[in-house]
């Protein structure tokens, strides 16, 4: 039933009529093809008729028609702290799906120990890193790491410059920049938690 209705909310008939006009292919070229009737080529055409997934990928691969990603998949490499500074450990391991256009190619993703950030991100959810955006803005929250390797979680606010907890747990600091050493690995561009 899920295949059922990715397949519909992926399928684009006005891209697929569209492809049919530029390459002069009827319906009853996709009946062929499918093997499905005319009359049923023409009501998936039409949005009476729901298309499966197999329907779906055969009238793209013989149209051409290349279909946007609906997720991108980052890797998870480790985990990082969401408290005090701790090592990053490496080798987590598996993906992790994130809507497209959210983070660039070299994103990976965190598994997040610790509460001082619940208000955004929960203990042990994860943090979509996107390397190549390390320019800081106010209210974005960051992966950072300090002159020892070690990493963390934080939120940056501009006035003063700092790095610091969005948290419910009032125990946590704040890192004023210039404090201490800190190095930016990427701005968090997603963030995701185990149901």
């Amino acid at each position: 039933m899920a295949e059922l209705i990715m397949a519909q909310m992926a399928f684009d008939p006005d891209r697929v009529r569209s492809a049919m006009s530029e390459q002069k292919v009827t319906q009853a070229d996709l009946a062929k093809v499918t093997g499905l009737n005319q009359s049923a080529v023409s009501n998936l055409l039409n949005g009476s008729r729901r298309v499966k997934v197999e329907e779906a990928e055969t009238i793209y691969s013989f149209l051409g028609i290349r279909r946007n990603p609906e997720v991108q998949q980052v890797p998870i490499i480790g985990l990082a702290s969401a408290g005090n500074w701790r090592e990053a450990i490496l080798g987590r391991g598996g993906t992790m799906p994130v809507p497209p256009n959210v983070a660039g190619p070299k994103a990976f993703a965190v598994e997040v120990k610790g509460d001082s950030m619940d208000r955004i991100i929960p203990d042990g959810g994860y943090a979509i890193v996107d390397p190549d955006q390390v320019q800081l803005f106010n209210d974005k929250v960051y992966l950072i790491q300090n002159g020892e390797h070690d990493a963390q979680v934080k939120l940056y606010r501009s006035n003063p410059a700092r790095f610091e907890p969005a948290s419910s747990n009032e125990l946590h600091g704040t890192y004023y920049v210039g404090q201490e050493p800190v190095r930016v690995i990427g701005r968090v561009v997603w963030q995701g938690a185990p149901l």
